[in-house]
């Protein structure tokens, strides 16, 4: 029996060791092409394709996001996996707003909220479910729906008051940390 478990915790920290390399190292440069794309190569775009790195951008973030969810299949790592798949949901969202696909880009921020709620105050959502909430407040705002919008911007000014008062860990992380 002891031999089995031992085998087990080998296994998970081998699995372990493959998803924390993968994410600093081929995950991290797709994630850096796909903000190169978006902020920079963005501003190139032709007036006849005006958001196709905009595009580009949206499959490599939709690459990560699966690749991701091949290891939320192990259970090995969920928690972080389940929130770097949350922020990647947040970019995608707001990726489908900046090209003009309102619904889908919101169809995402709102699977990013849901995913992060009960992590809202922890360090590392804190800033995902701030932006999110925020992002949404903006999108209604854009569709005349003031009282939306006011109450997504209220949830967000609310959820910063309680991160800042409740917990002594500092400043959350920023979206892209």
């Amino acid at each position: 029996m002891a031999e089995e478990l031992e085998q087990i915790e080998i296994g998970f920290e081998e699995r372990l060791e493959e998803i924390n390399n993968w994410l600093r190292n081929e995950g991290y440069e797709k994630y850096k092409e796909a903000r190169h794309l978006s902020e920079e190569e963005s501003r190139e775009d032709p007036e006849t394709d005006p958001f196709k790195s905009k595009y580009s951008a949206r499959v490599i973030l939709s690459d990560l996001k699966a690749r991701l969810a091949s290891f939320q299949d192990d259970d090995i790592a969920s928690e972080k996996v389940k929130i770097l798949t949350a922020a990647l949901d947040y970019q995608i969202g707001q990726n489908y707003i900046e090209t003009e696909e309102l619904s889908t880009g919101e169809e995402h921020i709102e699977r990013c909220i849901r995913a992060l709620e009960e992590h809202r105050l922890d360090k590392r959502c804190c800033s995902i479910c701030l932006h999110a909430l925020n992002e949404l407040g903006i999108l209604w705002s854009k569709r005349g729906d003031s009282e939306k919008a006011l109450g997504f911007l209220q949830d967000a000014e609310k959820l910063y008051h309680t991160y800042t008062k409740e917990e002594e860990c500092g400043s959350p992380y920023e979206i892209h940390e």
